[in-house]
Formats: C-alpha cells, sequence, structure tokens
C-alpha cells in the first residue's frame, strides 16, 4: 500500500496547473560508475575536496583523492537513510558511507531548491531502528508550475537565511559557554601540585561492555543499552535515541550503575573516544562493549576530580591524538587510559577544585540550556514555515 502523506488538518484543493507527483516523477535516475565510499575514519579535518555523508552538519570530513569525488551538473540532494538528515549540495563532493542516499531532481519538472524544501516537510517518524529512504520513494509531492516553484524558494530562501543566522548566534553562545569550562579546566590541570599517581592505582575495578546484536534489540521491557554516542559529557547521558536490550541477557549485578562511576568511551571515533560522563544516580543500564564502567579509589580520589580531569583531556585533544585509524581497533583502550599519570593534590583540595568548577559548570548549563530552548523555537518555526507551504493542500492516497 503506497504511503498517505498527511501534512496539516485543513486541506485546501490544488491551484489550476499544479499537479501531485509520486517521488519517482520527481527525480531523474542516478548512474554512478564505482566510487568509493568514505568511513568515518578515513576522513581527513583539512584537505582539497569535501566529503558529504549522513550527518547533521554539511561537511564532516575531507579527501585529497580527485578520483573518488562526484561532479553533477545540477544540484542534489543528500538524505540521511538512518539519521533523516537532509542536505542541499551544489559542489563536487566525495561519498559518505552506507546511508548517504544521493536525490537527483527531474529539473524538467521540479526546482532542485524546492525539492529539498519539500523533503524537509515530510514527516517521517523515528522508529527505533529504520531505514527511511524507503518512506522517501513512497511520498507524494506537491509540484507547481516551475516559475511559482521558483518564486517558493526565493520566499523560504529569505526565511531560512533569518532562521539560519539566529541559528548560528545560538550555537555562539552555546560553544562560548563551554569554553567558560574548558579555559578553567587548563588552568587547573596544568598548573595543578600534588602527588603524581599511576591512574592504574586509582582505578578500584572496571568493567567492558557487550555487544547486542540489532536483532536482539526490543522496544521497551529491557534494559536501556548504552551506545558511545549517548556519553553526552560531564553528568549527561544523552537518551534521544536509544536501544533496550532483554533483561535475560544482562547480567545485572555486572552492569548495574551505581552513582559515582564513571563511563568511558573507548571508540575508534575521532569525535567520541574520550568522553565519558559521571553517573549521578543508580541506573539498571546495559552498556556496549566500547564503553567500560570505571569505579575510582575514594580513598584516594573523588570521582568528580578523576572525570573532570578525564574532561580536561578531551579538551585538549588527547584521546583524539592517540585514537588509532582503522575499524577493527580501539581507539584508546582503558589500559592506555591507565598508563597514564595524573597530579593528585589532597583531598582538602581535590573538594575546593570540585567545588570551583561545579560553579563554572552551573554557569556553563544555564547558558547552554538558554542556546538549546533557542534552537528548539528556532526548528519549531521552520516545521511552522514548511507546513504553510506545503502542508496546505490535500494529497488523495491514490495521487
Amino acid at each position: 500500500m503506497k504511503l498517505k502523506q498527511e501534512l496539516i488538518t485543513k486541506k485546501k484543493k490544488l491551484p489550476e496547473g499544479w499537479r501531485i507527483l509520486p517521488y519517482e516523477k520527481c527525480v531523474a535516475k542516478l548512474k554512478l560508475n564505482k566510487v568509493k565510499k568514505y568511513k568515518v575514519t578515513e576522513y581527513l579535518k583539512e584537505g582539497k575536496y569535501p566529503i558529504i555523508d549522513q550527518s547533521k552538519e554539511l561537511i564532516n570530513g575531507y579527501t585529497n583523492i580527485e578520483n573518488d569525488v562526484m561532479y553533477f551538473e545540477t544540484p542534489v540532494i543528500i538524505f540521511g537513510d538512518h539519521t533523516l538528515n537532509v542536505k542541499y549540495v551544489d559542489f563536487p563532493f566525495a561519498r559518505g558511507a552506507d546511508g548517504t542516499q544521493i536525490i537527483t531532481p527531474n529539473i524538467n519538472i521540479v526546482v532542485p531548491k524546492y525539492f529539498y524544501y519539500h523533503l524537509l516537510s515530510l514527516n517521517i517518524k523515528v522508529k527505533l531502528y529504520e531505514r527511511y529512504f524507503k518512506y522517501v520513494k513512497q511520498s507524494f509531492f506537491i509540484i507547481p508550475p516551475l516559475p511559482e516553484q521558483q518564486k517558493i524558494v526565493s520566499k523560504l530562501d529569505r526565511q531560512m537565511t533569518q532562521i539560519e543566522m539566529m541559528k548560528r548566534e545560538a550555537e555562539k553562545e552555546k560553544i562560548s559557554s563551554r569554553n567558560i569550562l574548558y579555559s578553567e579546566l587548563e588552568e587547573i590541570f596544568s598548573n595543578i601540585k600534588g602527588k603524581e599517581i599511576l591512574i592504574e592505582n586509582l582505578i578500584k575495578d572496571s568493567v567492558s561492555g557487550f555487544a547486542c546484536a540489532i536483532n536482539r534489540l526490543v522496544k521497551d521491557g529491557g534494559y536501556v543499552h548504552l551506545r558511545p554516542f549517548n556519553i553526552g559529557g560531564f553528568g549527561k547521558l544523552n537518551l534521544e535515541t536509544q536501544y533496550q536490550v532483554p533483561l535475560e541477557i544482562v547480567d545485572r549485578e555486572k552492569y548495574f550503575l551505581n552513582k559515582g562511576n564513571i563511563l568511558f568511551n573507548n571508540t575508534n571515533s575521532t569525535e567520541l573516544v574520550g568522553k565519558s560522563v559521571l553517573i549521578e544516580e543508580d541506573y539498571n543500564y546495559a552498556f556496549s562493549n566500547h564503553i567500560n564502567k570505571i569505579v575510582v579509589n575514594k580513598d584516594l580520589v573523588i570521582p568528580q576530580f578523576f572525570e573532570y580531569y578525564l574532561l580536561y583531556l578531551w579538551f585538549i585533544g588527547h584521546f583524539a591524538r592517540n585514537c588509532k585509524k582503522w575499524i577493527g581497533q580501539s581507539g584508546y583502550t582503558l589500559n592506555k587510559l591507565k598508563e597514564q599519570h595524573i597530579i593528585i593534590p589532597e583531598m582538602s583540595k581535590q573538594e575546593k577544585i570540585v567545588e570551583e568548577l561545579n560553579k563554572i559548570k552551573d554557569i556553563q548549563d544555564s547558558i547552554k540550556s538558554n542556546s538549546e530552548s533557542q534552537m528548539e523555537a528556532l526548528n519549531q518555526l521552520l516545521s511552522s514555515i514548511l507546513n504553510e507551504v506545503f502542508g496546505q493542500y490535500k494529497i488523495p492516497e491514490e495521487a
């Protein structure tokens, strides 16, 4: 059965000359020679040619190999099969790995930028684990005459420019708040005085997580199975996207998280490696094989102090610099962390440092929260604008 697209409650009839067309009528057939699909571990931070993938950012990496670059006569649209991210691309690029879908609008029927905006307006529901491109291919699109499409694009471009400017300002505030804490971390840990101790001697116990096949995951009724992307930083678990594993396959005693435990990412992703989170309350959570649970010796170090030190190492790029660049190898193992030395002051000094950093972090969290609220309001405004354009006309079940 074809997917029925319902955008808003109140619907109008299409103006004269407008059409409703299925996806396949709006796109041109894409013929690609065999081109390399870049894995994230192969990305360069700088290079001649951008790599476009299904991530949120327009450009996430670069390559210097011209033979892997694709050239198109007209703009194309990138759709994230796993992420639902949509990008408008009007320059040559190399292709990211699996999940990066390339859409070439049929310019005889649709203006590429118009089709991009229409794709942004699709209301595809996020599921536990799904590939979403099939829903795009089942959708119908409102197609005005080309001159009318261009008028709509011009209006939306002006509105989107304003929204993007406001988003950049909100993001600047968020980055500024993060820099406040990082500057304080650098000041403290680069000048700290005390006893030099091998980190291995500070860790009382540690547990490695376990891998779980996708087909074993459940929607509810299990333990949340934390993945590297769920480790959002000090005191924060990002659970917007989460997976659960059946209760019977989890060793509850082994994987139970107590307040004061620290979760540490040893993934081979340079973006996530070394990120950690201090557990602030008891949880019945499982965690993946790219995560280690760390229990510190509280007689020697305050857990928060140790977590701030890990955050400092992450800030100065220690983990990313030492992360191996190929698939199948752990980026930064717990054993590597244990080999590091740390300067540990006496307990009273640790307490003062933690208290000082907590105050800075509270300021950071407040600024960050305001920034995120602004971002959410702007996203809602974007949805409202797109809905006003594309959601006002009735799309029949069989177009």
